[in-house]
């Protein structure tokens, strides 16, 4: 078979590969969109409205590295997962 002919053989290599770089581009936006969730829950219970002085800095501080964190954990549970749905079966002679 030649590797021209896309259309009778299984590109799943390809599909892995859209969906990484997919996710790789979603991941700032998903990041920003989880910190704002954060932030706005964060002064809606601390009452804070931002300003140097009523904002607790290690909980923001802490707040942010635990959204981004979590971002990266999600968005490699999903890759993987995925992956494996995608990959072929081995199957044993």
């Amino acid at each position: 078979m030649s590797g021209s002919n896309l259309g009778g053989m299984k590109p799943i290599g390809l599909v892995i590969a859209a969906i990484v770089v997919t996710v790789i581009l979603a991941l700032p936006i998903m990041v920003v969109a989880g910190f704002y969730t954060f932030a706005s829950v964060y002064a809606i219970v601390a009452g804070s409205d931002f300003g140097s002085d009523t904002i607790n800095v290690g909980a923001f501080l802490t707040g942010l590295v635990v959204t981004v964190a979590m971002g990266l954990v999600l968005m490699a549970a999903a890759i993987s997962l995925i992956g494996r749905a995608l990959s072929p079966k081995r199957h044993r002679a």
